[in-house]
């Protein structure tokens, strides 16, 4: 068995109840679980890395989806539509656009799995002193105000779905950090598996 598996099953507190010691001993049973494994890292294909540094004019457009009731002629009834606000389209517009120049142009939306790393920067307010400015800068200082991390995610993760992934739900691991700075932008570090390793659930 491979060291990295014999790890992770060490660290695993609850591997144990989904395997009793006699097969932790059993040759044929452990060959069995690495080979499943080995065919996991391989069907995993190749892992891209694309990082992103956008620069925004205005604030990023993060307002959760709005409803409106409409008749639906078909249906006979008032019916509620969600719909995205103005604001939001447009940075979708403006962030998927800027994405294309930065991606190969014969890139192909992948369906594995893919993490993301993003910071997003906050215009750093004018009222604040110098000090409370360069502790900013120093990300020692951090904007508690809406949109809250949620909505972030979601406008950015949707504006590139069908492009650099199928589906946001693909996405396994998230990290997002707010700061304010005196450059407002958005550095995002996607990497994501060429190839599927399970087929979309």
């Amino acid at each position: 068995m491979s060291k990295k598996l014999k790890q992770s099953l060490e660290k695993n507190n609850y591997v144990k109840y989904l395997i009793s010691d006699k097969e932790l001993k059993d040759e044929k049973f452990l060959k069995k679980l690495e080979k499943e494994y080995d065919t996991l890292i391989k069907n995993q294909g190749e892992k891209k890395v694309f990082k992103f540094v956008f620069f925004l004019d205005t604030a990023i457009g993060a307002s959760r989806p709005h409803t409106k009731t409409v008749y639906n002629a078909k249906a006979g009834k008032h019916v509620s539509v969600v719909y995205d606000p103005e604001s939001n389209k447009r940075f979708k517009w403006d962030f998927l656009d800027f994405v294309k120049t930065q991606i190969p142009k014969d890139w192909e939306a992948k369906e594995g799995e893919f993490s993301v790393k993003i910071k997003i920067f906050k215009k750093t307010p004018e009222s604040f002193s110098q000090a409370r400015k360069i502790l900013c800068e120093l990300g020692k200082f951090k904007p508690l105000k809406t949109p809250d991390n949620d909505n972030h995610i979601k406008i950015l993760l949707d504006a590139l779905n069908g492009h650099l992934f199928l589906d946001d739900k693909q996405n396994t691991i998230t990290k997002i950090t707010k700061y304010y700075s005196i450059r407002p932008r958005i550095e995002m570090i996607i990497k994501i598996y060429t190839n599927k390793a399970f087929k979309l659930q």
